[in-house]
């Protein structure tokens, strides 16, 4: 029996140490770097697909954690007035269809008490632009960070998977089979999942 419970401590200390490494989300801020004159006049271009009379004062890009996507916190003024928006480029979706179907179900989210960006439509009234080959979106920016585990974080992410999984369970089923043909063919990081025993629940 003391072999077991000797060979049981070092497993947990094995997962202790093995199952939550440091990556790119162990910092709880979310950090951005500046963007060189170069990338700004192109951030420029685009956002005047969105916006009339509109002028970058400042652009950072998100720093290190960008897998399907690359995004852009860009400050503006229009009419006198400023304020932040996010920029994104699509890279994991490519088709036209998936990414108006991906930027109509964060709309759909979002007329629900679901917490996501609102879309920002281009001056056509169209949900992304096309430029230099690339797609792009834009959305309100909501400051935020990764997420830090306390009693105040549990709660509010308890209640966010609570509206979240009522949002999805309203979809038609179209939406959903699409949604799973989705996964599949993008092959994203966050549909991959790992294998986890006992030993690593213990150990949390």
């Amino acid at each position: 029996m003391e072999m077991l419970s000797t060979n049981r401590k070092a497993k947990i200390i094995k997962a202790k140490t093995s199952l939550f490494l440091p990556d790119n989300f162990s910092r709880p801020e979310i950090s951005y770097r500046p963007i060189e004159d170069v990338d700004t006049e192109l951030l420029s271009a685009i956002t005047k697909r969105f916006f009339v009379n509109a002028r970058v004062i400042e652009a950072w890009q998100l720093n290190g954690t960008e897998v399907n996507s690359n995004n852009y916190q860009i400050s503006l003024e229009q009419d006198s007035e400023k304020r932040k928006i996010l920029l994104r480029r699509f890279k994991s979706l490519r088709d036209s269809k998936q990414i108006e179907f991906y930027l109509r179900l964060i709309k759909y989210f979002g007329d629900r008490p679901v917490k996501v960006s609102h879309v920002i439509p281009d001056k056509e009234g169209g949900l992304y632009v096309e430029y230099g080959g690339f797609k792009y979106a834009a959305f309100d920016f909501i400051d935020g960070q990764h997420f830090v585990p306390n009693e105040v974080s549990f709660s509010a992410v308890a209640s966010a998977i609570a509206a979240l999984h009522a949002t999805f369970n309203s979809l038609d089923e179209n939406s959903v089979a699409y949604i799973d043909k989705l996964s599949v063919l993008t092959g994203n990081y966050f549909n991959k999942y790992k294998h986890y025993s006992s030993e690593d629940f213990y150990a949390i």
